[in-house]
């Protein structure tokens, strides 16, 4: 069930313990006031049914998790947080100071599932004021069109004869609708987003499978339905095997691969012993979280056996972790991680502020998300960009061509062979230098999303979680940007009067 506030809270009329006023001019006051309540919980209350006790409001929630990606704090820290701070409380939309803990730290996992990626991107246009694509001629003259037609319905029969000849010259005047101008300049760029995960290796993985079929075949012999007999798994063989490489610290190739065949051999009998339990009644015990865990080492079982028995590395959706399977590897080629474990994004920077083109759990080809960068950059404002700064992968014939149709310029060199120029190429070179230095604010996105907010690990365990907590870090980066502009011309006339009362001193 889901119940509406009656109204946001005035400052004045906030109740303090020990009396006085909030200030108006505090950052989470002024941030209460940038975003549109109101407006964004008409979408939210819309999961929720008429069942049940009543949820946090969509204030309450979306509120608390920017409060924590903010702050870089944790569940629990983030709950104590809101619980001692008055402003942060007024920022959740309370008339007055609670003192009692006012959620639990659980609470902030089940906003995190109700507001998802594609929710917080809307958000984030809502908070943008981001404008609605402009009518076009063709529309208006539909209106008038429409208006004429209204107006004849009142007329004799001799001015609808006239109406008809101007609905004629209506129709020939949209044919020649006028070409919107391009305006603006638009970023784009990709990276990966690193989880929370011990670097995985392919005996790690199965010797933590096999541990854990173990522990199900525990589970499943404690009725005593054999009589008392219990399965053979050689869990103290395995367990040296698997050690003879661990604690080597330069293990050959040769013994590697060995310790693989013989881990994928022990957790094969294991699977097999489990698959006889399932017609047994002590099967029921595996509960559905522990069922799920099983469907997963079956995966990663086929996926190892199929690499060993083709002496590959690779295969498709392969997994990497057994708690986060939805994990998979993204090959980057960087100097400090030639591989990362994650998921990957593309992201578009317009005037400053960020929005998330794509997400993926698999990795993709980042060239392929300029066409509809450059789309949504037309659904937001009704034109599209008149400048494309692109990294060197996104510089493609297809691009290319696409921009020129479309008449945007795209940065980078052109492809084929140099064509000569008035200037001996300089011309081109400084133009190129120029455009490098604008596309490096993206790069800055990346690198404060990773510094400041926390996207260099994302600590979250399901996939919609963690897909939540990106979108939450790129809303609260660009509210954060927002307040900036409205604290710079505060702070400019303080450091000048500060630099003034300086000069007079000496």
């Amino acid at each position: 069930m889901y119940k509406v506030r009656d109204k946001s809270p005035d400052i004045p009329n906030f109740i303090l313990p020990f009396a006085g006023h909030l200030n108006e001019k505090n950052r989470w006051v002024i941030l209460s006031k940038i975003i549109p309540w109101d407006e964004l919980e008409k979408t939210y209350k819309e999961i929720f049914n008429n069942r049940g006790a009543p949820a946090k409001d969509f204030r309450t929630a979306l509120g608390t998790l920017i409060i924590k990606e903010k702050l870089k704090l944790t569940d629990e820290e983030t709950v104590l947080q809101i619980q001692e701070n008055p402003y942060l409380q007024y920022f959740l939309g309370f008339e007055y100071f609670e003192k009692k803990k006012i959620m639990d730290s659980s609470s902030l996992v089940h906003f995190r599932k109700r507001i998802s990626l594609e929710m917080v991107r809307n958000i984030i246009d809502k908070i943008l004021d981001v404008p609605k694509k402009p009518k076009s001629k063709k529309n208006k003259s539909n209106d008038n069109d429409n208006d004429a037609n209204h107006n004849d319905e009142n007329n004799s029969s001799s001015c609808n004869d006239n109406s008809s000849g101007d609905k004629l010259e209506n129709k020939e005047s949209v044919e020649k609708e006028e070409k919107v101008e391009n305006k603006g300049k638009l970023i784009i760029d990709a990276t990966c987003v690193p989880e929370d995960i011990k670097y995985p290796t392919d005996l790690n993985l199965l010797n933590e499978c096999r541990e854990k079929t173990e522990k199900f075949l525990d589970i499943l012999q404690s009725t005593g339905e054999n009589g008392g007999k219990r399965v053979r798994t050689y869990k103290r063989n395995a367990r040296k095997d698997y050690l003879i490489v661990a604690k080597n610290k330069r293990p050959s190739k040769k013994l590697i691969r060995k310790a693989i065949g013989k881990q994928i051999r022990y957790l094969m009998r294991n699977l097999s012993n489990i698959e006889k339990f399932k017609e047994k009644e002590s099967y029921n015990l595996l509960t559905d979280k522990l069922l799920k865990v099983l469907e997963t080492i079956k995966k990663v079982y086929k996926q190892q056996k199929y690499m060993f028995d083709n002496k590959v590395n690779r295969v498709e959706d392969r997994i990497v972790s057994l708690s986060k399977p939805h994990i998979r590897p993204i090959v980057r080629g960087k100097v400090n991680a030639s591989v990362e474990f994650g998921s990957k994004i593309t992201l578009s920077v317009i005037n400053g502020f960020s929005y998330i083109t794509k997400h993926s759990w698999n990795n993709y080809n980042e060239s392929e998300d300029l066409i509809p960068s450059v789309e949504n950059y037309y659904s937001k404002f009704g034109y599209y960009p008149e400048v494309v700064l692109v990294d060197k992968i996104f510089n493609n014939a297809k691009n290319r061509e696409y921009c020129k149709e479309k008449g945007i310029r795209i940065s980078g060199r052109p492809l084929g062979r140099p064509k000569k120029d008035e200037s001996g190429g300089s011309g081109l070179r400084k133009q190129m230098r120029k455009d490098e230095g604008m596309r490096v604010a993206v790069e800055g996105k990346f690198g404060v999303f990773k510094r400041k907010y926390g996207m260099a690990r994302i600590l979250t365990k399901l996939s919609e979680t963690s897909e939540s907590v990106i979108g939450l870090i790129v809303l609260v980066s660009n509210l954060d940007k927002k307040l900036r502009l409205i604290f710079y011309p505060f702070l400019r006339i303080i450091g000048f009067f500060q630099n003034s009362y300086i000069f007079y001193q000496h």
